[in-house]
């Protein structure tokens, strides 16, 4: 298991010049629907199952995504907080 070194913050206030969007790494999830998710879809199978399905095509929740993200120093706390809606 990897050290975390630092994690990173945020800020609480910006600049206009640093606001926009340049340079910055989205946070998000895709799900390839395939024949697998379509089956489960079509005979009306829970979210949770689905979601097992996917799982085991390497689909990678945003929450997952966003604590490798953190770890790496991609983003902030505050930035995945905002994201996960904490």
């Amino acid at each position: 298991m990897s050290k975390i070194k630092a994690v990173h913050l945020g800020r609480t206030s910006c600049s206009y010049s640093e606001s926009r969007y340049t340079g910055r790494i989205g946070l998000y999830e895709i799900l390839n629907v395939d024949r697998n998710i379509i089956e489960a879809i079509e005979s009306q199978t829970s979210a949770f199952n689905i979601e097992k399905i996917a799982l085991k095509n390497h689909f990678l929740p945003i929450k997952e995504s966003g604590k490798q993200k953190l770890l790496e120093g991609i983003t902030s706390i505050d930035e995945l907080k905002r994201v996960l809606l904490y």
